[in-house]
């Protein structure tokens, strides 16, 4: 008998159980689980999914199907090229579970390592665009330009909001993928989109902003210098969405106006991977850094006064600011955006230009050698794309086809693109391609010119990358030690247990993450011909199969690359369905208190407006609100948002009463599936009756969270709602009535979906369910564990909670005498472990999701570590100089001159165990306030500010 993954995956032995079950007082799992979930929206049937792989029959199953994507020579471009990712960043980042495995940013103090290398990716983008602000990434460069728009149409002067002025000028020269997602966005926000030539246009009055693609989609490098000096005079805004690697050699966005630069870092080692995932970027003027979605890196100090990094400014304020945030973005491309750091790194100055050089110099002998031969290549300026006008695509594709060559064919026009990897070689194919498609003789060259050959007045100035950190690691043995340095800097869940409420913060197997770095994955362009991808195309089919069977919907999009996309596109398909039936006048979001905090700021974008209803003294949504809400709001009821298992932890046993009252009053039910984690096999956001549901594939379906991203969202949906699914407008995908595309590539970020297919299919329909049923076994064991020590905020109506606990310090300060919450949250570092999150969905709360993947053993010292600071925070009352609220303690101030009223071991090693294996925060307790009031978001020295 062959072993199965479920032993693997799930961390509770068998013979755990009985004394967990004992603890919480109940005879059996199946007992646990009735108290838990209400038994009227239990499944009564196994789901319907083949039975499950091992990790060995897996392991050939995928290479099986990597080997059916056929690998040709993609030269297609727009927005998506052939690189060659040093070894040494997919080796010891890519690879490394150090750098994959560990969550966002938010406790700074254990987090050193790679809030640097996203420090590093800031600098480059600053330093490549020439603007002062820039965040650590997006999620890629269509939606990164959709938040430019944002940005410009928040940022509008008093007069120019007064006067309505809503339209947005974007260039006719854009790439289509860019285009469609600005499609997307501006509508509901009543923004209107004129399209025209930049040369041509004639100012209506009415324009707050302007989109250019730099250089232009047909290759041409266009100077708008004079465009952004007549935009500024009518008071527009300019952003430009430019290509990463030619602004090595091109003049920088800031130098001839642009306010705001966008675009994706795809170029800088990230593999094209069908699509994603690769990290967006945005730069802005210093005018704009109070309104820049995402998070931003920046310098701080700590207690001991040592240099430190954070997230500055406005992170996480979509939670906080609800409706009125700038933007719904949660999950950003950390993971992508520290190799993409690390590519700057390890090429510095002299080798990006080197990369781009090639690319262009490339492109020239392919232009001038072409044109030699009789064919119009209508390319003046360029970087690394030429454009062809005389021939057809059907005379050109058989015979590149033939030479295993993609090209771009885009309506009468074939560009080719060139790229970090082309080659003598290369060029002399692609004559050779043309050559037989005129019938004309062959040219072949002998050697590739290096040299500019644009307009010089086009070339750039300036120079790129002087930070240190970008010329001191060239060796692949000098990168290997700073990355590891970096590394030992951060826990991960190679560490210790990441016990995230509404995160899950699960393994992430390596059976399942080895087939991201199968070249038949990382190496397909996501505009390729659809026979070359057959084997996308089959895990894309069976996982929607899976994922909708999961849901208990019809269809499902992978489209969207992050959870909050997928609530916006959840919201965009049921606006697009009631607008076909009638119904576009709805524009009422009932969203409770309780919800997520991206759900009211995700409504706002779709263009409605959130009604917010109670809970009440249980967590529960209060159902008299609620059906008061709906019926004051019928003939206008758009949908509800309901996140369930709810924010607080349990299951609400009125859900379908509640989902029943948006029915009757006209509107469409979505059901946030960020706590999947206890639902999957159990129950569904079918058998509840919602319309809409997105999932989180890097919480549920472990994808890993990489420090803050990539993630997936996609979206199940019922019948009536699947003619609405996202399409895209290179890619034929999507409902036959398909929503605009959210997202750069049709399948998002296909590259990361054979890690959810391999969880699916390893697990399968016995391994999901108890993997959910062991999730909520751990929970309820570590409630029930710590009952009558530290109070629980909510639990469900039999005392029981979902997946997740919440725990109440909100009389700490009082009972302490000024120790607060996130001291405890702090102090916790201390013994090696990552603070549950804090204070949400409750202020001065921490709420604990164990996962399914953790042992008891690791529960069990996370319980013990909680209890130890309980009685540590009841000790020495109101003194200052307090062990917790001087956490964490690093090894500096361990060694140094000691001058606390606690010993050195009681900071450092406050239970035995933690002698074993005792992880040290690199810098003590951070000065927030510090690090906004002095901006610093590029990696220059603590001195140069201070």
């Amino acid at each position: 008998m062959q072993e199965k993954f479920i032993t693997r995956h799930i961390g509770i032995r068998e013979n755990d159980i009985p004394q967990m079950l004992k603890t919480i007082g109940v005879d059996s799992i199946e007992q646990l689980i009735d108290q838990v979930i209400p038994s009227h929206i239990q499944l009564d049937k196994e789901l319907n999914l083949k039975p499950a792989l091992t990790e060995f029959e897996f392991a050939a199953h995928i290479e099986n199907l990597a080997a059916k994507n056929k690998q040709m020579r993609t030269l297609i471009g727009m927005g998506f090229y052939q690189n060659a990712t040093p070894a040494a960043i997919i080796r010891n980042i890519f690879q490394n579970p150090a750098w994959y495995t560990s969550y966002t940013p938010y406790q700074a103090e254990i987090s050193q390592g790679r809030l640097e290398a996203l420090l590093n990716f800031q600098s480059m983008v600053i330093s490549l665009t020439g603007l002062p602000i820039s965040n650590c990434s997006l999620l890629d460069d269509a939606t990164a330009a959709a938040e430019a728009m944002s940005m410009m149409l928040a940022t509008r002067s008093r007069n120019a909001v007064k006067e309505n002025k809503n339209v947005l000028f974007v260039d006719e020269n854009i790439f289509p993928q860019v285009m469609d997602l600005l499609l997307t966005r501006c509508e509901p926000r009543g923004v209107e989109l004129a399209v025209d030539n930049f040369a041509d246009y004639e100012f209506s009055g009415k324009e707050f902003g302007a989109i250019v693609q730099y250089p232009a989609a047909d290759g041409e490098i266009v100077d708008y210098k004079k465009f952004a000096e007549k935009c500024h005079a009518n008071e527009i805004q300019v952003t430009a969405v430019a290509d990463i690697l030619a602004l090595a050699m091109i003049e920088s966005p800031a130098t001839w106006g642009a306010d705001i630069a966008v675009g994706s870092t795809q170029r800088f080692g990230i593999p094209m991977g069908y699509g994603g995932p690769s990290a967006g970027y945005i730069a802005a003027t210093e005018a704009y850094k109070r309104n820049m979605p995402g998070r931003i890196i920046g310098v701080s100090v700590d207690r001991l006064g040592n240099k430190a990094l954070r997230m500055s400014l406005q992170t996480r304020e979509q939670h906080i600011k609800r409706e009125k945030a700038t933007s719904n973005i949660c999950t950003a491309q950390a993971l992508l955006a520290t190799m993409a750091g690390m590519y700057a790194v390890y090429h510095g100055e002299e080798g990006i230009k080197r990369i781009a050089l090639n690319a262009h110099a490339h492109a020239y002998a392919a232009a001038q050698t072409l044109t030699k031969i009789g064919v119009n290549v209508t390319s003046k300026n360029f970087f690394d794309t030429i454009q062809i006008t005389d021939l057809t695509r059907e005379t050109v594709e058989p015979i590149a086809l033939k030479h295993n060559v993609n090209l771009c064919y885009i309506d009468d026009v074939i560009r080719i693109s060139f790229d970090e990897v082309s080659n003598l070689e290369e060029v002399n194919t692609v004559i050779a391609i043309f050559a037989e498609a005129t019938g004309k003789q062959t040219v072949t060259l002998n050697n590739i010119e290096e040299k500019p050959f644009f307009n010089s007045s086009l070339a750039r100035k300036t120079d790129i990358l002087q930070e240190e950190v970008f010329k001191k690691y060239r060796s692949e043995t000098e990168l290997m030690r700073y990355i590891k340095k970096l590394e030992v800097r951060d826990i991960s869940l190679a560490n210790s247990m990441i016990s995230l409420g509404s995160c899950t913060m699960k393994l992430n197997s390596a059976s399942s993450m080895l087939p991201v770095t199968l070249s038949g994955f990382a190496n397909m362009h996501p505009f390729a011909p659809a026979n070359q991808a057959t084997g996308y195309h089959e895990m894309i089919e069976e996982l929607n199969h899976d994922i909708s069977e999961i849901t208990g919907f019809d269809n499902t999009s992978f489209q969207p690359n992050s959870g909050a996309a997928g609530e916006y596109a959840g919201l965009m398909v049921i606006r697009a369905y009631q607008e076909s039936i009638g119904q576009g006048h709805r524009n009422i979001a009932l969203i409770p208190a309780s919800a997520h905090g991206t759900n009211p700021a995700t409504a706002v974008m779709a263009g409605y407006t959130p009604v917010v209803t109670k809970t009440d003294a249980n967590g529960n949504i209060d159902i008299v609100d609620w059906k008061e809400k709906a019926t004051e709001h019928a003939d206008n009821l758009a949908c509800c948002m309901i996140t369930y298992p709810s924010t607080h932890g349990i299951f609400e046993s009125k859900i379908t009463e509640l989902i029943e009252i948006v029915h009757n009053n006209g509107g469409q039910v979505y059901y946030d599936g960020a706590n999947m984690n206890a639902v999957v096999g159990l129950s569904s956001p079918g058998k509840v009756k919602a319309d809409v549901c997105h999932l989180n594939l890097h919480k549920t379906f472990a994808i890993p969270h990489g420090g803050g991203g990539p993630g997936v969202g996609s979206i199940s949906v019922a019948k009536h709602l699947s003619p609405f699914l996202p399409s895209h407008p290179v890619v034929k995908t999507g409902g036959e009535f398909g929503i605009t595309a959210v997202a750069a590539a049709p399948y998002g970020s296909a590259m990361i979906l054979p890690i959810v297919y391999g969880y699916v299919k390893m697990m399968g329909p016995k391994g999901l369910k108890r993997a959910s049923q062991i999730a909520i076994l751990n929970a309820n064991y570590m409630a029930a564990a710590l009952k009558g020590q530290i109070e629980m905020v909510y639990s469900g109506e039999t005392g029981r909670v979902g997946h997740e606990t919440i725990l109440d310090y909100r009389k700490l300060r009082q009972e302490t005498g000024g120790i607060e919450c996130g001291d405890i949250a702090r102090r916790l570092m201390d013994y090696g472990f990552h603070a549950p999150t804090l204070s949400f969905p409750v202020h001065d709360t921490l709420m604990i999701e164990p996962t399914e993947s953790e042992s008891k053993a690791e529960i069990d010292r996370f319980i013990q570590a909680l209890l130890s600071i309980k009685k540590e925070c009841e000790s020495n009352i109101g003194e200052a100089d307090h062990v917790v609220k001087n956490a964490p303690h690093t090894v500096a101030e361990i060694i140094g001159d000691w001058n606390h009223s606690y010993t050195r071991e009681q900071a450092a090693y406050p239970l035995q165990w933690i002698k074993e294996f005792k992880f040290w925060p690199y810098v003590s307790k951070i000065d927030n306030g510090f690090g906004d009031r002095n901006l610093v978001c590029t990696c220059e020295t603590i001195e140069s500010y201070l």
